[in-house]
């Protein structure tokens, strides 16, 4: 009977996602928000840049027609928007390529056009997106999620590198941002991409946890007894972190994330001095939460 059982949700969950109806990639009233943190060659200070995508008219490129992709950096001083591009959708497929305009990072990689999406992919694909073969993304698994009132498909995407990537019918990246297969990357130092909120019309239809607004605000007001823990050492150089003058009695827990939101460590603060060893990554995001699961301080660490 149990067999019987998980075989008809299986087949129940097939058929939900063929009748499903595919929500196309939007061509206007969208603005998709990327948080940018990087590390300067040597430097051990993040910086953080909030950039904006939004769709504009249309464009004819070599040939064919494509929504003009422009982008305004947040605080930048200037809200005129760089056309850097254009997107295009054919079969479910979401082609975007660039103009010779500056992205505020600098060239985009490449030239041609790239392929950013193919949600008509089946499950254990491999998507190229450009014409030299790199990067390629692999469809790991595919299932349902709601956004607003309707139910769209979600890719879990296997790619390099420790980001967990997810896209979404009709959004597209919910991981590393709408064109981090294809964003400018630094000479040296390092950095991490993080796509931060998804809005349409003006309603937000999908934002990251670990962030409070679509401007990539992390950090929260800080109770006094909050920010009178401290965190060392920070850069953590032997891969550990100390977590003191904690009220061993005030339910503290901490939780260590990466910029795509995915929780690598979890750990409930007992001790007036507490060690969390770090996982293997450049980047991460100490949150401490009270009792009733409140946040109370957030902290970007650099990994050693």
């Amino acid at each position: 009977m149990k067999k019987i059982l998980v075989l008809n949700l299986l087949l129940l969950t097939g058929a939900l996602l063929r009748a499903q109806q595919y929500v196309p990639f939007p061509s206007s009233g969208v603005e998709w928000t990327v948080a940018y943190y990087f590390t300067h060659c040597d430097e051990e200070v993040i910086d953080t840049t909030v950039f904006k995508y939004q769709l504009y008219g249309d464009t004819v490129l070599s040939g064919k027609t494509y929504r003009k992709l422009g982008v305004v950096q947040l605080n930048s001083g200037s809200s005129t928007p760089a056309i850097i591009g254009g997107i295009r959708e054919e079969n479910k497929k979401i082609f975007y390529i660039r103009t010779e305009n500056m992205h505020p990072l600098g060239h985009l990689p490449g030239s041609g056009e790239a392929l950013l999406y193919d949600f008509g992919a089946a499950v254990g694909d491999m998507i190229t997106h450009t014409s030299y073969g790199y990067p390629v993304s692999a469809i790991q698994h595919i299932d349902s999620v709601l956004i607003g009132s309707s139910y769209r498909k979600r890719f879990k995407i296997d790619s390099p590198g420790p980001a967990s990537e997810y896209w979404i019918e009709g959004i597209g990246s919910i991981g590393v941002g709408l064109l981090a297969k294809l964003t400018a990357s630094p000479a040296c130092g390092a950095h991490i991409i993080s796509s931060v909120c998804f809005t349409e019309n003006g309603n937000v239809l999908y934002r990251k946890a670990n962030y409070q607004d679509c401007n990539a605000t992390l950090s929260l007001t800080t109770p006094e007894w909050a920010a009178q823990i401290s965190i060392s050492p920070n850069p953590a150089t032997t891969g550990t972190i100390h977590i003191n003058n904690v009220n061993p009695s005030g339910g503290i827990q901490a939780k260590i994330i990466d910029y795509t939101g995915r929780v690598l460590v979890t750990k409930e603060l007992k001790q007036g001095n507490n060690t969390i060893t770090l996982p293997q990554t450049v980047f991460c995001i100490l949150i401490l939460s009270d009792k009733q699961g409140r946040i109370v301080r957030v902290e970007k660490i650099v990994g050693g």
